[in-house]
């Protein structure tokens, strides 16, 4: 089974509405809206992904965005922060097993990238 499906099955058991778009999940959690790419025939492979504009943040220019987002990334290591054109966007990856608990794993991708995009709005207040 894909891992998206496999993500999706756990959310719904969980009382979560997945939305299900083209190629990704859509899922809220805690406040935000995450998203969970689906990675094709990959059954290992879970990647989550948060997504801010870049208007959220008060006057952040791309290059301090930039700047921001190669700090995240390297001090809070597991998560990624990149910058896709007017967006900032929190990333986390992980393998999953056959056997794997999703309730384990999806929140706990869930928490990083609020701890990421959190860290993200701090630096970029100072």
């Amino acid at each position: 089974m894909k891992v998206i499906e496999r993500a999706s099955e756990w959310l719904k058991q969980e009382g979560y509405a997945p939305q299900v778009e083209e190629g990704f999940l859509a899922v809220k959690y805690q406040g935000l809206t995450y998203l969970i790419p689906d990675t094709g025939d990959d059954e290992t492979f879970l990647k989550v992904d948060l997504f801010f504009p870049l208007t959220e943040y008060k006057d952040l220019t791309a290059d301090k965005a930039l700047q921001l987002c190669n700090k995240v990334t390297q001090d809070v290591k597991i998560a990624k922060a990149l910058l896709r054109d007017d967006s900032v966007v929190f990333a986390a990856e992980t393998l999953v097993c056959a056997s794997d608990n999703f309730g384990e794993v999806l929140p706990r991708l869930f928490d990083i990238l609020g701890v990421a995009a959190r860290y993200f709005f701090e630096e970029s207040s100072k």
